[in-house]
């Protein structure tokens, strides 16, 4: 099998609510944007006691509503995204010498930079590619 490294941006690898790294399978709704489990439901709980009675609910990033019962994909590309970025993130710590403030790797004209942040008591990962010059 061919490896190949590309760009990404730690918000592909996001929740737009919580911002956090999507720790399990997100959803995605029917217009197409995913999300956390833990959001929608917090999403649908809320539309709920504002409405008195749930009949869907809007996607917070287009507005598109939702309607009450279909059932919401798992975005499994998504998913392999995010297993791929955390493999190649195991990779690197077992291959080098772990520093997170430092260039780690230098892949096919790229510098990887691991950085963490802290968010609701998990630590989240992220990659930020860029190019050299």
């Amino acid at each position: 099998m061919t490896s190949a490294h590309v760009t990404i941006s730690v918000d592909a690898l996001q929740c737009p609510i919580c911002l956090g790294i999507f720790k399990a399978t997100p959803l995605m709704l029917q217009c197409g944007h995913s999300f956390c489990y833990s959001c929608i439901k917090k999403i649908t709980i809320a539309e709920k006691r504002l409405k008195g009675i749930y009949t869907g609910f809007a996607c917070p990033i287009c507005r598109n509503v939702n309607q009450e019962n279909v059932q919401l994909a798992k975005n499994y590309a998504l998913s392999r995204v995010l297993d791929s970025a955390q493999k190649e993130l195991n990779y690197l710590r077992k291959e080098s010498k772990w520093d997170q403030r430092k260039i780690i790797d230098c892949l096919t004209g790229m510098v990887v930079f691991i950085v963490f942040c802290l968010l609701l008591d998990s630590a989240l990962l992220g990659f930020l590619w860029m190019n050299l010059k």
